[in-house]
C-alpha cells in the first residue's frame, strides 16, 4: 500500500459508490476492562479518570472532554471513560470515514448499534450475529428475546437490500436517511430503530485536534 487509507480518502482516490458502516455503543470494553483486571489497577472512577485521561490524550485535551462528562459518580466515570475510548479507537475513524467519503460524492449510510442482549450487548463485534440472521444458531440463544430477533430480521434486511441495490432501504422497515456531515444524525439499532443525533458529535472536534498534531 502506497498510501493510507486516510490519505486515500483525502485524495478522492476511493471506488466505491455507497458506503454502509457504523459502531457500538461497547466498543472498547472487552479490551479495557481485562487490561485493568490483569494488571491488578482498579477500574477506573472519579477519582482516576483525569490522570487516566492526561496520560491518553494529554492535559489540555483531558479538561476538554472532562468538561464534557458531568460525571456525577464513579460508575459515570467508568462508563464515559470506556466510550472515550471506544471513541478513539472506532467510533472516531468511522466518522472521519464517512465524512470523507460523503465528500467525495459517496452516498453514506451510518448507523450505532446500541442494542444489550444477555451476551454479546453491543460491544465489539456483537453485531455481527444480528447482521447475519444467526441469533438462532447461537448457543446462547437463550439469552435473546424477541425484540432481538426483531432487530436481527430489520438488519438483514437492510444489509440484503445493500448489497444488491447500494440502497439499504425497503419495504416493511424503518427509513434509514443518508448521512448528512452537517446535521450529524444517524440510525440507532436497539429496541427500536430510529435515526437520531450523534451520541458522541461533541467528541469529535477534540479528536479532529489531536488527529492534526
Amino acid at each position: 500500500l502506497e498510501k493510507t487509507p486516510y490519505e486515500v480518502y483525502k485524495a478522492g482516490d476511493n471506488n466505491e459508490e455507497e458506503l454502509l458502516n457504523g459502531c457500538n455503543t461497547m466498543e472498547s470494553d472487552a479490551f479495557v476492562i481485562p487490561t485493568y483486571l490483569l494488571s491488578g489497577q482498579p477500574q477506573t472512577n472519579l477519582s482516576n479518570i483525569k490522570e487516566r485521561l492526561v496520560g491518553e490524550f494529554g492535559e489540555n485535551h483531558a479538561n476538554q472532554m472532562l468538561n464534557l462528562l458531568n460525571l456525577k459518580s464513579d460508575e459515570d466515570a467508568f462508563r464515559k471513560f470506556l466510550d472515550i475510548i471506544s471513541v478513539y479507537w472506532f467510533v472516531h475513524p468511522h466518522h472521519s470515514w464517512s465524512d470523507l467519503a460523503t465528500a467525495n460524492g459517496v452516498k453514506t449510510y451510518k448507523y450505532l448499534f446500541s442494542k444489550q442482549n444477555g451476551y454479546y450487548k453491543s460491544y465489539h463485534s456483537g453485531e455481527m450475529v444480528y447482521c447475519y440472521g444467526n441469533l438462532a444458531r447461537d448457543t446462547h440463544t437463550y439469552r435473546y428475546n424477541e425484540s432481538d430477533y426483531k432487530l436481527s430480521e430489520i438488519m438483514v434486511k437492510y444489509r440484503t437490500n445493500f448489497a444488491k441495490t447500494g440502497n439499504p432501504n425497503g419495504e416493511g422497515i424503518p427509513s434509514w436517511d443518508l448521512y448528512n456531515p452537517l446535521d450529524q444524525k444517524i440510525l440507532q439499532l436497539d429496541e427500536i430503530v430510529e435515526t437520531i443525533e450523534d451520541p458522541y458529535k461533541d467528541l469529535y472536534p477534540i479528536f479532529d485536534q489531536i488527529m492534526d498534531e
